[in-house]
């Protein structure tokens, strides 16, 4: 009752006509905690309050907390709330959701053209990478492994296969490690397994498959074969440096 009190008293002091008692129950009904938000807020109580019991009315989901977050988010993505149609809309839920989806659609847009930019900037080094890695580029038993040659295959890969190389892309194109991936021969376009190589040591950090799975005995047998294949490589070219 304190807490009810106290609302009156600063309601009414904002200008509004409260009505005893029936305003009072209505505020209860929405909560009167809520209510002494719209009047720090300076918005018109009774006017929300009855929209929300409305709107509840049509569906019990529709509570304070989705009417206050449709006007942040329409706010946050230009609709005019001054407009009553915009601010009350006749279907808070959809309402609700509609905006939620503006934005989701915004910020996926944002995010793409991020993205894009990023990968602008490490085209370079990816193309560096593939230079020196191609020769590593390798098949049997019926499975293929290449080197990654374009940022965004990262990304394709990463979301395909449910891991985290998507976030390899800058320690690649830096030459930091360097992200191989392993196909079937005849699905050469479909991802499988993902290799991570210590350049330096030829040694590697991890290989793993769709949600980070380890690796089958057949993949780690193709795995040792091919670190088998690229050391070799590597120690001809030794012996081609020092005859040289």
């Amino acid at each position: 009752m304190k807490e009810e009190l106290l609302f009156f008293r600063e309601a009414r002091a904002a200008g509004e006509r409260l009505k005893l008692p029936e305003d009072m129950r209505l505020c209860r009904g929405a909560g009167v905690r809520w209510c002494e938000r719209l009047v720090s807020k300076g918005l018109p109580v009774m006017r929300c309050v009855r929209y929300l019991l409305r709107q509840r009315g049509r569906n019990e989901k529709a509570d304070s907390t989705i009417l206050e977050d449709y006007w942040r988010v329409a706010a946050g993505e230009g609709v005019d709330l001054r407009d009553p149609y915009n601010c009350y809309p006749p279907d808070l839920m959809k309402a609700h959701d509609r905006v939620m989806a503006v934005r989701k659609a915004r910020e996926a847009a944002e995010a793409a053209e991020k993205l894009a930019a990023e990968n602008e900037k490490l085209r370079a080094g990816f193309a560096k990478q593939l230079e020196q890695l191609a020769a590593y580029a390798w098949s049997a038993d019926g499975m293929l492994i290449r080197p990654a040659e374009q940022p965004e295959e990262l990304t394709r890969e990463g979301d395909a296969l449910h891991h985290c190389v998507g976030t390899y892309r800058n320690k690649h194109a830096e030459g930091r490690s360097a992200i191989f991936f392993i196909r079937r021969e005849d699905k050469p376009e479909e991802p499988w397994y993902t290799l991570v190589l210590n350049t330096k040591e030829l040694i590697v950090i991890q290989n793993r498959g769709k949600g980070n799975s380890a690796r089958t005995e057949s993949v780690r047998k193709f795995e040792e074969k091919w670190l088998e294949h690229i050391r070799e490589i590597r120690e001809t070219k030794k012996k081609g440096k020092s005859a040289a």
